[in-house]
């Protein structure tokens, strides 16, 4: 099969990004011809451009209806188009899976008439909540047009069916993760608790994720335990303001904002740690969380969207995702028991290991060739 992947920009390490990139090399080792696109509003309205990474394009909609009536608008879509159709005349697809549901997905949508191709839409969290604009008349054309709608959880999939009513029934595909990578033995014991506990978080830095709860969190924590330390591994628009509130709360020396890092020092920070904590407000499914939990790290996590069914009956780990004395409460109770963290290092690994890539790959292929035939 010729299989083109769209997604957002592809140069961070988003969980939506990461995803296409292994199911982009999952498939390619199936024997199958990839080419991932990615949005890049950097470039001019209509820009192309090739990388290492793939091709990057700058795809514009109006954000209104009444948009499509000013020159400047028509003009961006007419010129998105043309960027379009010159990458699929090229490329020739059979399947298009697009990835993380926009208002340029119906860019794809209008242009399949000329080319032919089976088109997937995938949605992965926040994608089904926002419905403002042109994207709330948009979005239900598009899933419309599609002969696939795929999401990462049940919670999710029930989520999109109630923002865009439609006739259609999300195929659910969870997301997966490389566990032999995250699972495998480190230099040193993962299971001895530390006299100085030390926290780990891995998520982009934007209020959606929860990062401000779990500072003000620790700002207790810290308190109860003098040497204990908070890391916070990601990038994102809210860094400054949190950089800035870890300053002003004088935990400078006890909380670490490291950006995004590579896997292996992503891993040796979990392996490291007590306790990882996963605050977010809002979540489809929560790849940086099975991978903590694949490495065999006792968790703490809100119970929002999808992330009860990655953590199953593990009761204990969960907390309301809008209350920070709850997460507060979690964590203290969760370092206070040795016995509980040791008994969740073993459950939560064993958990993760449900979640292995291979099996979302192979569930993509058989939904594309099952469209196909």
């Amino acid at each position: 099969m010729r299989i083109l992947l769209f997604s957002q920009p592809g140069h961070g390490s988003g969980g939506v990004e990461t995803v296409v990139r292994k199911l982009q090399q999952g498939f390619r080792e199936r024997g199958h011809i990839v080419q991932t696109v990615y949005e890049d509003d950097t470039l001019p309205v209509g820009g192309i451009e090739k990388d290492a990474n793939g091709i990057s394009v700058h795809l514009e909609l109006p954000p209104t209806w009444k948009g499509f009536l000013r020159p400047h608008y028509t003009y961006s879509l007419i010129s998105s188009l043309v960027a379009l159709y010159r990458i699929l005349r090229t490329f020739k697809p059979d399947v298009v899976n697009y990835h993380y549901c926009a208002p340029s997905a119906a860019c794809f949508a209008l242009l399949r008439v000329l080319f032919g191709y089976r088109f997937v839409v995938s949605f992965h969290g926040s994608d089904a909540l926002t419905t403002q604009g042109l994207r709330a008349r948009l979005v239900p054309y598009i899933l419309e047009q599609a002969d696939v709608v795929t999401a990462v959880s049940q919670a999710l999939s029930e989520t999109v069916q109630e923002t865009f009513p439609g006739g259609y029934t999300p195929v659910l595909v969870p997301n997966g993760i490389d566990y032999e990578f995250w699972s495998a033995p480190g230099a040193g014991p993962v299971h001895q608790p530390q006299a100085a506990p030390l926290l780990v978080s891995v998520g982009a830095l934007k209020h959606v994720k929860g990062h401000d709860m779990l500072i003000d969190a620790f700002s207790v924590i810290s308190r109860q335990y003098p040497d204990s330390h908070l890391v916070l591994i990601g990038d994102g628009p809210l860094r400054t303001s949190y950089e800035e509130k870890i300053a002003k709360m004088n935990l400078a020396d006890r909380i670490t904002v490291t950006g995004w890092l590579q896997p292996e020092e992503v891993r040796a920070w979990l392996r490291e740690s007590d306790l990882f904590v996963f605050p977010s407000r809002s979540e489809g499914f929560g790849i940086a969380l099975v991978e903590a939990m694949a490495v065999g790290v006792p968790v703490i996590a809100s119970n929002a969207g999808g992330i009860p069914e990655v953590v199953g009956d593990l009761d204990d780990a969960l907390v309301n995702p809008v209350n920070s004395t709850e997460l507060l409460k979690a964590i203290t109770a969760l370092l206070e028991n040795r016995k509980a963290q040791e008994s969740l290092r073993v459950q939560v690994q064993k958990r993760a290991s449900n979640y292995c890539f291979s099996k979302t790959v192979n569930t993509y292929l058989n939904e594309y060739k099952r469209n196909l035939s």
